[in-house]
């Protein structure tokens, strides 16, 4: 039945407890936006790059441990979401990934960057919202490797502690 639907471009098949997606699927040549949020998937499967036209890809609330390498062959991707998943290291083809400029990839569990000469994104405008205990840092901070930092709240009065709202009651 997909055979019919060459030139699909948006499929939104989220909240459906899907696990495996269909190696059918990646026949959509002209599929442009994918969201595959809110299933049971736990593995993209390198079919993935096939898909060579998509700008938005969506997998976000599954339980995807590992990032394909073929996510690196979608060069015309602009928002990768893949928050809440179990994700423990970023794949370094998604550096090559020139169009992505929102990258979501909040609540997981990184702990390996990749290894890339060119670690780092040009133009991504948003991450997503940090909603873990843990947080990524760009660039050095001084002492030992691997120390724990503790981060807090800042000890300066921000802009709206220094506003207070005075009420006048009554001057005699």
């Amino acid at each position: 039945w997909i055979n019919n639907l060459k030139k699909l471009q948006v499929v939104d098949l989220s909240h459906n407890m899907i696990s495996v997606i269909p190696k059918e699927f990646y026949k959509l040549s002209h599929l442009v936006d994918l969201n595959l949020e809110n299933n049971k998937i736990q593995l993209i499967p390198p079919d993935i790059g096939y898909l060579a036209k998509l700008k938005l890809l969506k997998l976000a609330h599954n339980s995807i441990k590992v990032m394909t390498e073929d996510i690196g062959f979608l060069m015309n991707l602009e928002v990768l979401t893949l928050h809440d998943n179990l994700i423990e290291g970023i794949n370094p083809t998604i550096y090559a990934l020139t169009k992505l400029t929102t990258f979501d990839l909040y609540n997981n569990k990184i702990i390996d960057l990749g290894e890339s000469k060119d670690r780092e994104f040009k133009n991504i405008k948003n991450y997503g919202d940090v909603k873990t205990d843990y947080v990524l840092v760009k660039g050095s901070i001084q002492g030992p490797a691997k120390r724990q930092l503790l981060i807090t709240a800042p000890l300066r009065e921000t802009k709206k502690q220094k506003k207070k709202n005075y009420e006048l009651l009554e001057l005699r």
